[in-house]
């Protein structure tokens, strides 16, 4: 065990195992704060994941909707220039 005193410039004495249990409490608590930054960043990287992912599929349906529309009107445009012709 240390016997060590340590004084602060306020002027309180503070004995080495009070600063020992101070110490290990400031690690418990940044070991902690890291696990839950982390956890946040996983989170926003999952909500980044499904935005996108919900942004493509978005994307596909508009796409498909378009392409399919220009595909019928194209059709209907060739059908009354073959109906003219004849």
């Amino acid at each position: 065990m240390w016997e060590t005193n340590f004084h602060c410039p306020c002027g309180r004495r503070f004995e080495a195992q009070e600063v020992e249990e101070a110490v290990r409490e400031i690690i418990r608590v940044a070991s902690l704060l890291a696990q839950v930054l982390a956890q946040q960043a996983r989170d926003l990287a999952d909500i980044r994941r499904a935005g996108d992912a919900s942004f493509r599929a978005w994307t596909c349906r508009l796409v498909n909707a378009v392409a399919s529309s220009l595909g019928t009107m194209a059709g209907r445009l060739v059908g009354s220039l073959l109906r003219a012709l004849d």
